[in-house]
């Protein structure tokens, strides 16, 4: 029994079927994988960026480079609360509103009092680079390190907050991060 060919019409149309039957899959495989993105960037969200007052705003690839270099026993949370209650304790006894330290990159390593620690960091940071304008008043960029990794300290206060004051200042944060100086 001979087998019937298909036509020419039918053949596009089952050619057609398949590239819709494709695409639909496809499209639907999409939407699952954006929605399952959206959700792990909302959960994200909610770990990674604090706006209350006096809390740490750490991002998660900070987190696991702080792990990776700690070769004491501290562990991260024990680390954290240290140097925010040591940048509490330093901004308490000036006329300091908040506090960020950051990277020379513009990574937020901590943050107490500020609510877009990332703005600062990420602007300020050049500016303590040299590569844009002096800060404006109101704001002292404060050189740090910790473990031999260049950090800047980004005050904001309303005061006018004299130069020897400014070095005051410098060495306890530096003692915050660096307590064996």
């Amino acid at each position: 029994m001979p087998m019937n060919p298909i036509s020419f019409e039918l053949g596009l149309l089952i050619i057609a079927l398949v590239i819709a039957s494709v695409s639909l899959f496809l499209s639907l495989f999409n939407a699952i994988l954006l929605i399952d993105i959206s959700k792990k960037i909302s959960v994200l969200k909610k770990i990674g960026v604090s706006h209350s007052q006096n809390e740490v705003s750490t991002s998660y690839v900070q987190k696991n480079t702080a792990l990776r270099e700690q070769e004491n026993t501290f562990t991260e949370n024990t680390l954290q609360e240290s140097f925010v209650s040591g940048m509490q304790s330093v901004i308490g006894r000036y006329t300091i509103d908040s506090m960020v330290v950051a990277t020379t990159d513009g990574l937020v390593v901590a943050s107490v009092g500020n609510k877009n620690p990332e703005y600062d960091a990420a602007y300020y940071s050049s500016v303590f680079e040299g590569k844009s304008a002096q800060p404006e008043q109101g704001i002292l960029l404060i050189p740090l390190k910790h473990r031999r990794v260049p950090l800047v300290g980004i005050a904001r206060t309303r005061d006018i907050i004299p130069e020897e004051t400014t070095f005051i200042i410098a060495k306890e944060m530096q003692s915050v991060f660096e307590p064996n100086c």
